[in-house]
């Protein structure tokens, strides 16, 4: 999906109803546009988004990643010395973010062949 196209009078709009919020409230959305798009807007300016129906967290902690099964999961590649990589992946491509270029490597190698 391409990246929505915000006007000057939408994001004057949005800053509006930023303004209008207290810290901490609920945004009660009211624009003609999507809210999907408003969603969009906010992060382009730096906000964190959560799907939390829990309003009152304070501070978000990463946790170890788990397979089904509740053994550890951790990242695709080995080190230099042959040993497999303890760090957790990013996403879905199963390697942490000091062999992402591996990922990158995989889908080119499946282009050329």
């Amino acid at each position: 999906m391409p990246r929505p196209t915000i006007s000057a009078a939408d994001a004057e709009e949005f800053d509006r109803l930023l303004a209008a919020t207290p810290t901490g409230g609920e945004i009660a959305y009211d624009h003609a546009q999507p809210k999907w798009i408003f969603l969009r807007y906010l992060v382009e300016q730096g906000y964190l988004l959560h799907g939390s129906n829990e309003p009152g967290i304070e501070e978000f902690r990463t946790r170890p990643q788990r397979d089904a099964h509740g053994n550890p999961i951790s990242c695709r590649a080995t080190t230099r010395r042959g040993t497999p990589c303890r760090r957790e992946p990013l996403g879905e491509d199963g390697y942490c973010p000091s062999h992402q270029h591996l990922a990158e490597t995989e889908d080119a190698e499946l282009v050329a062949a």
